[in-house]
């Protein structure tokens, strides 16, 4: 059994509220860095580095898988399975989706090389989705031609499926949580700051919290509204 460290108490959700707010921000930045690759993989330019390329491609298709699998770790029992069925089921009926998980434990666990083929079009590089990919289950064949098309694919499939799931556990409630003020102190004691800071810090941001609270809120919901390609 693990030894209890008191300086780290206070600092990890708890609280179904904690665990909220955990698991959106963990899902935000899964959204963020797959659309950030997915941007970068429509605009690459003929000339770039093979590193830049193959960066790009792969770090599309590890965060979009991971987005998913956030999405479901968060969920429960049956919801849990029928989140991830309805996934890959619709990205590859026929095989529940197993190219796309498949390429993406070939890149994390074996080092992959996705973009080993592919041509120009116009001043843009367009790669090839290898033509299969395997594991211990069997074979799977590219459900498309370019990696671009198979982004855009599971985009449209991914987006309105996270969407749904987080209008149904009222995400998108706009009524910000209450704060803990304990939890609060605890990790400010934590913190590398004067203890003038650690006096001050909790009352402060305990007074102007109903202002700040909503306005972060909305920002958020935006965000992730704006991640999920709504507007």
């Amino acid at each position: 059994m693990a030894n209890h460290d008191p300086n780290f108490d206070g600092l990890f959700p708890e609280t179904p509220e904690e665990k909220k707010a955990e698991f959106f921000g963990a899902l935000t930045w899964y959204l963020e860095a797959r659309n950030w690759a997915h941007d970068k993989m429509r605009s690459c330019p003929t000339g770039s580095p093979g590193f830049d390329v193959r960066m790009y491609h792969s770090l599309y298709f590890v965060y979009l898988v991971g987005a998913v699998d956030c999405v479901g770790g968060y969920l429960q029992g049956q919801a849990q399975e029928n989140f991830s069925k309805r996934i890959w089921e619709a990205v590859r009926p026929e095989r529940k989706g197993g190219y796309v998980r498949v390429l993406r434990n070939a890149i994390v666990h074996q080092g992959f090389n996705l973009t080993t083929a592919g041509h120009a079009e116009g001043t843009t590089l367009r790669e090839y989705c290898p033509k299969a990919v395997k594991d211990r289950t069997g074979t799977y064949e590219r459900p498309f031609k370019y990696l671009g098309e198979l982004a855009e694919h599971c985009d449209g499939i991914v987006n309105p499926a996270i969407r749904h799931v987080l209008h149904d556990l009222d995400f998108f409630n706009p009524e910000p949580e209450g704060i803990n003020v304990d939890k609060l102190q605890a990790f400010i004691r934590q913190a590398d700051c004067p203890d003038f800071v650690k006096e001050l810090a909790p009352k402060i941001i305990a007074e102007n919290y109903p202002i700040w609270a909503p306005q972060m809120k909305a920002t958020a919901i935006k965000n992730m509204r704006r991640l999920l390609g709504e507007g």
